[in-house]
């Protein structure tokens, strides 16, 4: 059967029902206290922002036809406006903490949302943080680890606007894909290399929650866990656990209890 939605087991918190909307060209931000989630967004954002290009394409049915960065900057405006006029959505100055984070690009032509999943199986939770998106104006999207990524799915617009497609296929989806050996990272260790990674995290260690910090330096082979507070290391973490990150986090408090055990 597929995943049910879980509770985020790091944080023990239910999902965040509130979302960020970006218009990147306008350098314009949108917040929303509880229309966010993707299974209730996403849909809407896409086709809002197509009514816009077509608003603005001065009747041509294919506003690519036309200089992109005009139509895209006219799009914007429009979508704004839009948001303005919807009761869910007030302009923030500053894009406030959300898991829900979409970022509409329209002269790229791109809509992306950086979200959180949750997977349970069992015994077993799984936590995602993803990147889904992909062209306004095409039907196929690709979903990325947020972290590294790793291109974990190529899914259709017919799949997005399943219900529940984000709380309970997509987990399903991103859960096989991450823990499948045969499938291959289109993040290798050499692009990992390249990169500097850092999340913070609340773990439970000894049933006590504690914030840790994960980092990794660009050119660093290896990263590590850190005490936010004092910057002390932890314990040192290998380069293929950047690129798993459920793994990490499942692995991780049994790595800090370790020394405690010990004593």
């Amino acid at each position: 059967g597929r995943d049910k939605v879980a509770k985020n087991p790091i944080e023990s918190r239910s999902i965040d029902s509130s979302g960020v909307v970006a218009i990147a060209n306008l350098q314009r931000v949108f917040y929303t206290h509880s229309y966010g989630p993707p299974d209730l967004l996403f849909e809407s954002l896409l086709i809002g922002a197509r009514e816009s290009y077509e608003a603005t394409s001065r009747g041509k049915s294919d506003p690519r036809e036309e200089n992109e960065a005009a139509v895209g900057l006219a799009a914007g405006v429009f979508m704004a406006g839009t948001l303005l006029c919807d009761d869910h959505f007030v302009p923030a100055r500053v894009s406030n903490p959300s898991e829900n984070k979409y970022t509409l690009d329209f002269v790229e032509g791109t809509l992306h949302v950086t979200t959180q999943i949750y997977a349970e199986d069992g015994s077993a939770t799984s936590y995602f943080a993803v990147s889904v998106g992909g062209k306004i104006l095409e039907n196929t999207f690709l979903v990325r680890n947020a972290v590294t990524e790793r291109v974990l799915a190529h899914i259709s617009e017919d799949e997005i606007r399943k219900p529940h497609f984000f709380t309970q296929d997509l987990p399903f989806i991103c859960k096989n894909t991450q823990f499948d050996p045969s499938l291959i990272s289109s993040t290798g260790e050499s692009a990992l290399l390249d990169q500097s990674i850092e999340l913070r995290l609340a773990v439970q260690v000894n049933g006590h929650l504690r914030d840790v910090c994960v980092r990794k330096e660009k050119g660093e082979g290896q990263g590590q866990a850190l005490d936010p507070k004092t910057g002390r290391s932890l314990c040192v973490l290998p380069m293929d656990s950047f690129n798993n990150l459920a793994q990490l986090i499942a692995t991780l408090p049994v790595i800090l209890a370790a020394p405690a055990k010990a004593e």
